[in-house]
């Protein structure tokens, strides 16, 4: 007979931290404190029960396992997948690219990933993790839908935000339910592939929404993951069983109830909560989960570290993308293939930690006379906590001086496989640590990190631009480097990303310049020197010169002609009607043909009255995005005939090459490329958005 106020009831021994541990009797009459009856609590059936969760067979507790680690997989999957597709995203539903709410659709998600946890938590104590963890991606699974269907930004964000709370659940509960399945000294293989899923899936998710984006639309990568997690979904149906021991022991007492009559006949669990409401339950849970953080030392430490690393990620993703395709020049579904590494990193860390976890785990458990500590855990922490800095500084060095690309995405996976064994020391040390409470540690943990997650990448851009780094500059042209040579272009349909035809001039209605037409006006233009007045323009601020001379040799125009050039050409096949094409051959050769005189208004100041509207009825639908940043460098063209005396116009040449770089061109070593002129002493290039 147990003293039902003893702390060593039957459930805690059940899943104690240290070793899984059972009272023999199936039924303990005790003293109730109130009212003053005995209780009969219900236990396992021996050490040997097979409704013990740890006790079923290997394949059993695998199966489940690979479900929870599926379910934790699918949800950051869906969370980073839609990054690729956020241009097209943002053009359909006009959003501003490069603001704060385009990348709250993609942070959004995990900004969830704070809130649901601490509910979820608590909720899979008092129902069991089998109901939460269906109940919940089934929520997952309708919004995710949802947002394939949003047709304003508002809806998409608020549709985000409530996928993100149903695929939240998993993050919360899953480190419990391995608790469940498995004895410490097993504990490690098992959590190394849950602890792998919400790492691998950001990782996996741009790869495959790059693809899908650039051959189909946005809308198709939510569709795509609900039909996968759906079938996921239908697989947890089958495999996967309740593993909450208080949930299988209540259900039992609940039938020795129903078949013997006796009301006396309870568990452990239901004594404690007998007269406490759910509301009142949660609540508690909730103040347990902040206390952890707030009160606990070493949880604070560890819940800080881990944000830390969590964020990082995050933050290390938002530049991830723009690295390959602007200064690498990949097209965004080669550089999707980048985030393998990662995928590769997680994977590879995560089975050799694991391996090495519990081969550490036994070892230092023998040393201490068979007695385990959830500190045996920590020394490969120290491993993994140097591994991550020294990957995140070769990749940022090598990107900087953009090393061979291998290099890159080689210090890639070693801060992947250093974050991974991180979070397996941290993850296995709380599960050991609080026990039956591991849920709502483990909750308490995840919801901090998410809130790294979601806000590292929000002052991103600003933070890289205070430390002088421009994330919209593409790569450094070897030219601006190195002061010498000759800048090369290579025209793209900015639509397609396909090398536009070199023998494809124009429609049935305009015949556009040839490479060789381009190269010869790029030639005559830089051999020439003449002045000219401008007039100010209506809009304009500063005083203008009243004479300008065209320096020789000077490519700002040069670049600005080729810019126009291939807008026009990207405009061509891809429309119906095509009603402004000659406009722009007409004015291109109008401009060819113009030779300013002194006294005489240039005829190309007449482009820089036009407005954004302008440019995006005469572009592609697919360039109308472009609009605002046409009509910016036609701006940084005005020094060159002297609109405004705040730039100096020999900077004029590196502000409009980084434009060319970022918005329209892709340098190819094996494509037609157009000479843009030579300057002997370039000055120190800079860069101003448009």
């Amino acid at each position: 007979m147990q003293d039902s106020s003893d702390p060593k009831t039957p459930e805690t021994s059940a899943q104690d931290d240290a070793e899984s541990r059972s009272v023999p009797p199936t039924l303990h009459d005790v003293e109730a404190p109130a009212p003053k009856e005995k209780l009969s609590f219900v236990d396992w059936d021996g050490p040997d029960d097979p409704k013990n969760p740890r006790n079923w067979t290997f394949r059993h507790r695998w199966a489940a396992t690979a479900v929870v680690s599926l379910f934790t997989f699918m949800s950051p999957l869906a969370s980073s997948m839609v990054a690729p597709a956020l241009p097209q995203i943002s053009r359909e539903l006009n959003l501003e690219q490069g603001s704060v709410l385009e990348a709250m659709t993609l942070s959004v998600f995990v900004l969830a990933y704070a809130v649901g946890p601490l509910f979820f938590g608590p909720l899979s104590e008092i129902y069991g993790r089998r109901i939460i963890l269906q109940g919940s991606n089934l929520f997952f699974l309708a919004f995710n839908i949802a947002c394939s269907r949003a047709q304003t930004s508002s809806q998409l964000l608020a549709f985000r935000f409530l996928a993100g709370l149903g695929g939240s659940a998993p993050l919360a509960i899953g480190g419990g339910t391995i608790s469940d399945l498995w004895a410490p000294e097993e504990r490690g293989m098992a959590m190394s592939l849950y602890s792998l899923a919400p790492l691998t899936g950001p990782a996996i998710g741009p790869v495959a929404g790059a693809w899908i984006a650039e051959k189909t639309s946005w809308r198709w990568v939510f569709y795509s993951t609900s039909i996968a997690d759906g079938v996921i979904q239908l697989v947890g149906l089958w495999y996967l069983t309740e593993t909450y021991a208080p949930t299988i022991l209540a259900v039992k007492a609940r039938a020795l109830r129903k078949s013997t009559g006796d009301e006396t006949i309870c568990t452990a669990h239901e004594q404690k909560r007998a007269g406490v409401s759910t509301w009142k339950f949660i609540a508690n849970a909730l103040l347990r989960s902040i206390k952890f953080l707030l009160f606990d030392p070493v949880m604070t430490v560890m819940a800080t570290y881990m944000a830390v690393m969590y964020g990082t990620m995050y933050l290390q993703l938002t530049t991830f993308a723009s690295l390959w395709t602007r200064r690498y020049g990949e097209s965004v579904g080669i550089a999707g293939l980048n985030y393998l590494f990662m995928g590769a990193g997680f994977t590879l860390g995560a089975q050799l930690g694991a391996r090495a976890l519990d081969r550490i785990y036994r070892h230092l458990k023998e040393r201490n006379n068979g007695v385990p500590t959830p500190e045996m855990r920590l020394p490969l922490l120290a491993i993994g906590s140097f591994m991550l800095p020294a990957g995140l500084l070769l990749y940022g060095w090598t990107a900087e001086y953009r090393v061979f690309w291998l290099v890159p995405d080689i210090g890639v996976f070693i801060y992947c496989t250093g974050i991974i064994a991180s979070f397996l020391c941290i993850q296995t040390y709380i599960v050991d640590t609080y026990g039956l409470h591991a849920a709502s540690a483990v909750a308490a943990v995840s919801s901090f990190r998410s809130i790294a997650g979601f806000a590292f990448p929000l002052f991103s851009e600003k933070m890289f631009t205070a430390l002088g780094i421009d994330l919209k500059i593409a790569r450094k042209n070897d030219e601006l480097t190195d002061r010498t040579g000759t800048p090369k272009f290579i025209a793209r349909s900015v639509s397609s990303g396909e090398l536009l035809d070199p023998d494809d001039y124009g429609s049935e209605n305009a015949s556009l310049p040839s490479p060789d037409e381009i190269r010869d006006y790029v030639h005559r233009m830089h051999t020439t020197e003449y002045q000219h007045e401008i007039p100010p323009t209506p809009d304009s601020t500063a005083q203008p010169e009243a004479k300008f001379t065209h320096q020789l040799f000077h490519d700002a125009e040069s670049t600005f002609w080729v810019i126009v050039w291939t807008l026009v050409r990207s405009t061509s096949g891809d429309r119906e009607k095509k009603p402004h094409t000659k406009q722009f051959s007409d004015f291109y050769h109008t401009m060819c043909r113009h030779y300013p005189q002194p006294g005489e208004e240039d005829d190309r100041a007449s482009i820089f009255r036009k407005s954004p509207k302008f440019w995006t009825s005469l572009l592609h639908p697919d360039l109308e995005s472009m609009a605002l940043m046409l009509r910016g460098m036609f701006t940084y063209v005005w020094p060159e005939w002297g609109r405004s005396q705040t730039l100096d116009p020999e900077h004029v040449h590196e502000a409009l090459m980084r434009l060319l770089l970022v918005e329209i061109i892709k340098l190819d070593s094996n494509d037609i490329v157009l000479h843009i002129g030579a300057r002997s002493i370039p000055p120190i290039p800079f860069f101003m958005l448009a």
